[in-house]
């Protein structure tokens, strides 16, 4: 029989290995930015590449993986919208959707 503590560290480990599908991170941008999965998915916008970037940053989503389900038609077409994103971040861009989107995550941050 396992002891409480070794079941509550497979549930830790569980948890640090759980990261959100695309169909996910896509759903939570869109429910911020109030437009739909199919214009977030096929319509370019700020918002498609801050879901691209959100793929990479909290999922397990490949460039690759991403081309698919945004409906490009090469993996570098995701590049250039998630490093325009990382720029923007980098420039204080983007902090409420971050703020807002690692809350809906429960993504809990260092203090």
């Amino acid at each position: 029989m396992e002891s409480f503590e070794e079941t509550e560290l497979e549930q830790i480990r569980i948890a640090l290995n759980n990261k959100p599908s695309t169909d996910e991170v896509i759903r939570i941008v869109c429910q911020y930015c109030i437009v739909s999965e199919k214009d977030i998915r096929e319509k370019a916008s700020p918002y498609r590449g801050f879901a691209m970037y959100a793929c990479r940053r909290y999922g397990d989503t490949s460039q690759k993986q991403l081309a698919t389900a945004f409906s490009l038609h090469h993996s570098g077409s995701c590049a250039y919208s998630i490093n325009k994103v990382k720029k923007e971040i980098i420039e204080g861009g983007w902090r409420k959707l971050i703020d807002w989107f690692e809350k809906q995550l429960n993504i809990v941050k260092p203090t």
